[in-house]
């Protein structure tokens, strides 16, 4: 029987997993783990374990709170060398 969860995963996650530091991570379909906010708000201190990988799927935000996440997701840099 699955273990129910106090964080409940956002609608674009498809799985939920529970690190050995704590960290509740929702997984994208991308296999992507993205902090759980909820978590993250629970557990201040820890803020650092919000450094992920990101694919952009927990920054998607939308009339419900719980789909978005703590991330901002970096973009890709241009490609072009700046010359001096």
């Amino acid at each position: 029987m699955p273990r129910k969860t106090k964080y409940q995963k956002p609608e674009w996650a498809v799985g939920q997993v529970t690190r050995l530091s704590g960290l509740v991570e929702d997984t994208c379909k991308h296999g992507v783990g993205h902090p759980n906010s909820k978590w993250l708000a629970d557990h201040p201190k820890l803020g650092h374990l919000s450094i992920h990988g990101c694919d952009g799927c927990c920054s998607r935000r939308s009339s419900d709170s719980s789909k978005g996440g703590p991330c901002q997701p970096t973009r890709k840099k241009s490609g072009r060398r700046r010359t001096t």
